[in-house]
């Protein structure tokens, strides 16, 4: 009886240790791809960026999702056609756990420019940390589409990959992390990391040996006394 005890313990580990690896965010888990066309945002969540004296006239839409290797953010600055068009630049602040970092978008479109609607472009965004431990530049897309509020409306839309290991954090599975811009709307949005799927599945398994289990020790002779 000792046997089948060990027996099923290690059966447990071994089941538990092979599903508790699993991050429930799976590299690249999204889709993404970062190439101008922002169709694989289009089921992710988004959040509007806006003020609230501007009564509604000036909303932005950004989203920030995460998987084990990177963080994913995107920005659609006039998608009603209202008022700012033009890619803001500057402002843009990431709050990765305790380390806040500052993104600068370089090399974006001239302003007011519709010779360009339609076009995407290479744009480089940097990353400063305020701790002065990382300042680099990561490759962007940035597209000047065209929009329905007017025959001469626009929207710039930018999307960029940035990982986790260029800015020297921690897997974003213990991180929580935050973007706002002050130039943009009175919104922060929140991720917080965090692995689920593994957990439930581990129980799945010691559940499946626990019943096994049962039903050997219901085959199993039983010994007089």
């Amino acid at each position: 009886m000792k046997k089948l005890y060990y027996t099923l313990f290690l059966s447990i580990l071994f089941v538990a240790g092979v599903f508790l690896p699993i991050d429930a965010h799976a590299a690249n888990k999204y889709g993404i791809v970062i190439d101008g066309d922002f169709s694989d945002w289009s089921s992710l969540p988004v959040t509007e960026l806006s003020f609230s004296y501007e009564n509604g006239q000036n909303i932005k839409y950004a989203s920030l999702v995460t998987d084990e290797a990177n963080l994913y953010f995107y920005l659609n600055m006039a998608p009603e056609g209202h008022n700012y068009h033009n890619l803001q630049p500057s402002g843009h602040k990431l709050t990765i756990g305790n380390k806040v970092f500052w993104m600068t978008f370089n090399g974006t479109f001239s302003s007011e420019d519709l010779s360009v609607v339609g076009q995407t472009k290479d744009v480089q965004v940097n990353f400063w940390a305020e701790d002065n431990s990382v300042n680099i530049t990561i490759p962007g897309k940035l597209t000047r589409v065209k929009t329905d509020f007017s025959d001469t409306s626009y929207s710039d839309e930018v999307e960029v990959a940035i990982p986790f290991e260029q800015l020297q954090v921690e897997a974003t599975s213990s991180q929580t992390i935050t973007y706002s811009n002050s130039n943009l709307g009175e919104q922060t949005i929140t991720v917080t990391g965090g692995s689920t799927g593994p957990w439930l599945l581990a129980g799945i398994a010691v559940v499946i040996v626990g019943y096994a289990f049962w039903k050997f020790r219901r085959k199993s002779p039983q010994t007089s006394h």
